[in-house]
């Protein structure tokens, strides 16, 4: 477990008045008001120079040791004998004097460059912003993050139901239950991931202030995706890796070195030693050197259209009046554990089908909750005699044959009408319970996959699917 810290400092603050830039668009603008921030640092341009030609230097070393060694295949990563391990061959030679550790002791503190200027945000006008992936039950990095800069805080982890109780209990902080990729798209262990990239263009952010990463052995193939892309729009980057093997690690720094990231700090984490294993898990912090061009082009900070087709998709399920709270449950889980919590707002309609003798009741219960959560109920007439309706109360949940010939009648001519009008449906029972929030777009899912699903209650995501089809 490597966690990483990339800092950016901007050249302006380096050249004075003549590294001014055009300040015409709001990211150049933001961008330019953060050289003010951290001209207060003692990272001046003798300084920056310096630490750069020591880092250099050591990076030289490293490879004549490397060629020395006879490449990276001649490498032993755990070289218990001479006491060299893989972590060894990549060290912290940039000078940071902002140097700053947050966050608890041991496991879970960052090294961080720079706190203090963060209040005043490099990108986001006047309000720092975090992305933290893989949170589990600790967010004392979170929160101090928070106290400290008053940064907005995305949380990711599709492994919990929730933040901690003091993080959910911060309104500064937003839960996502998302796995992150290297693509987005369909995956054997989450179901669904997406890129770094598209959730910022998905949440409408052009650049993080900190990414925080601790994804178990993820992050390779993640920074993989976006050193091939040429797009890091990162201040600062706290990363845990997880050891692979010697290729994966010279290529990760090699990566960030060549899109001007320097190492400024080295932690172990001695959990696993402490369990009598090896030191796979070691911190580090980089900075992007002040002396790369800043502010960065906006090719590297703007996040890329995704030119995709637009999905057309609907939820819609069969009820009565008779099962308006049922029914309420459902449309309220619908609006903040899918509508609300992953913004579909305004992506995809509900529609409901129901008699017509019962339409004016469950359009007044279910309105109001449909205006909030920005979603549109569409409203189908169907017919269903009294005693067609399934007893789901009696019989503790759905059993095969339940209902009468004119209820599976009402479904089929359902089920018939939508396929006419839309390509991708999620049907959903009037008494579906989302245990825990949807987040990711399921329809995006069932077009990548090729499969419609239907929602079951539960407490897992492979509990809330089973294919339709």
């Amino acid at each position: 477990v490597v966690c990483i810290s990339l800092l950016v400092v901007p050249q302006l603050m380096l050249q004075g008045s003549s590294g001014q830039q055009d300040e015409g668009s709001p990211v150049q603008s933001t961008l330019s008001r953060s050289a003010s921030a951290f001209s207060s640092s003692s990272l001046a341009l003798a300084t920056a120079q310096a630490s750069e030609a020591i880092y250099q230097r050591m990076r030289e070393r490293r490879v004549k040791t490397l060629n020395k060694a006879g490449g990276i295949s001649g490498i032993d990563p755990f070289d218990q004998t001479h006491g060299v391990y893989i972590w060894d061959w990549f060290t912290p030679d940039w000078n940071c004097p902002d140097r700053e550790r947050i966050g608890p002791v041991g496991d879970g503190g960052k090294w961080t460059c720079g706190m203090d200027a963060l209040r005043h945000s490099p990108a986001n006008g006047d309000r720092c912003l975090m992305y933290s992936f893989g949170v589990r039950d600790d967010s004392r990095f979170e929160l101090e993050v928070i106290n400290r800069a008053g940064c907005e805080v995305h949380a990711f982890d599709p492994t919990v139901g929730n933040l901690p109780p003091d993080a959910a209990a911060e309104p500064r902080i937003h839960y996502h239950k998302q796995a992150i990729g290297p693509k987005s798209g369909h995956s054997d262990v989450f179901l669904v991931v997406e890129s770094i990239l598209d959730t910022m263009d998905r949440l409408g952010h052009k650049w993080i202030d900190i990414l925080k990463i601790d994804v178990e052995a993820s992050e390779w193939s993640v920074f993989e995706a976006l050193v091939n892309a040429g797009r890091l729009p990162f201040s600062q980057i706290l990363i845990e890796l997880h050891y692979a093997d010697p290729a994966a690690a010279f290529a990760f720094f090699d990566g960030l070195e060549r899109n001007e990231f320097r190492i400024f700090a080295r932690e172990t984490n001695h959990q696993p030693c402490v369990a009598g294993r090896l030191p796979v898990a070691v911190e580090f912090s980089l900075i992007r050197s002040p002396l790369a061009q800043w502010p960065p082009p906006m090719s590297l900070m703007a996040v890329g259209e995704k030119v995709s087709k637009p999905i057309n998709g609907a939820v819609w399920l069969l009820s009565n009046a008779r099962r308006l709270p049922q029914l309420t449950r459902t449309m309220q889980g619908l609006a903040s554990g899918f509508f609300l919590d992953y913004n579909l707002r305004g992506r995809y309609p509900v529609v409901i089908y129901a008699p017509k003798a019962d339409m004016r009741a469950i359009k007044d219960r279910c309105h109001a909750i449909a205006v909030e959560a920005g979603f549109e109920i569409k409203y189908v007439d169907v017919e269903v005699a009294q005693g067609d309706w399934p007893s789901w109360e009696d019989q503790g949940g759905c059993t095969e044959g339940a209902g009468g010939p004119s209820y599976w009648a009402a479904e089929f001519q359902a089920r018939t009408s939508l396929a006419s009008e839309f390509e991708w449906l999620l049907h959903m029972g009037d008494d579906a319970h989302l245990a825990k929030p949807i987040a990711y777009d399921v329809f995006a899912m069932m077009a990548e996959v090729g499969k419609s699903y239907g929602v079951l209650a539960g407490a897992r995501p492979s509990d809330f699917f089973y294919p339709s089809n």
